[in-house]
């Protein structure tokens, strides 16, 4: 299981108990302490491109919205929002710039929506 996937999985457990007992992310002690989460957000933010957006990969040649949203969503539960772009395009400004067309369905359009929300839109 590669990191981005580790950190996946570490998301679900972190929202899942965050929900379950109303604690902030960043209250959470595994967002702040665990190695391994700490050792995949690094990973996750060089997939992070100068428009903001994140690819699947480091060093993509385009950004996806899908892939942008999660690493919103991520980087927000473990409070590393803020190394996302510092001074630079963030992944808010990547979701504001690409909507999800007309033919997207209602769970591209909920994982848009969470994205922008954990981005600190509204």
């Amino acid at each position: 299981m590669g990191p981005f996937s580790r950190l996946i999985w570490w998301i679900c457990l972190i929202l899942l108990l965050s929900t379950a007992s109303n604690v902030a992310a960043q209250d959470f002690p595994l967002a702040r302490d665990d190695p391994a989460i700490r050792d995949a957000v690094d990973y996750l933010l060089t997939c992070q491109n100068d428009d903001g957006g994140f690819g699947n990969e480091p060093d993509a040649d385009s950004s996806s919205t899908v892939p942008t949203a999660n690493a919103a969503g991520a980087l927000a539960l473990t409070g590393d929002l803020g190394r996302a772009r510092e001074g630079g395009n963030t992944p808010l400004d990547y979701l504001v710039a690409n909507p999800p067309g007309d033919d997207a369905t209602g769970g591209s359009l909920g994982r848009y929506v969470m994205g922008i929300v954990a981005a600190g839109g509204d």
